[in-house]
């Protein structure tokens, strides 16, 4: 379990202002692209080594014990069978 106490308090920025650091929990948003640009979730299946993919990376790699992906619906499919085929231990839960 993970609670925020006046003493750690939860930190609100950008990937670029957390390289290097760590933290208990994360949450990561990824939104669709804009119209005709390339999706990072598209770019990790076909291996492609995009500023997208090491931004990804960057921001899930800060997480000690949990990282929350947030993604929109169409791209849930696609992000659970990346994490099933990369043997990433993960769990799905689906906000209505």
């Amino acid at each position: 379990m993970i609670t925020v106490t006046d003493a750690d308090p939860v930190r609100w920025t950008h990937i670029h202002g957390v390289k290097g650091d760590e933290f208990d929990a994360v949450v990561l948003a990824i939104s669709d692209p804009v119209r005709g640009q390339p999706h990072v979730l598209d770019d990790w299946h076909n291996g492609r080594n995009s500023e997208l993919r090491r931004v990804l990376y960057v921001g899930a790699s800060r997480a000690r014990k949990v990282l929350i992906l947030v993604i929109p619906p169409n791209r849930l499919d696609q992000l659970t069978h990346l994490l099933s085929t990369s043997g990433v231990k993960h769990e799905v839960t689906v906000a209505m």
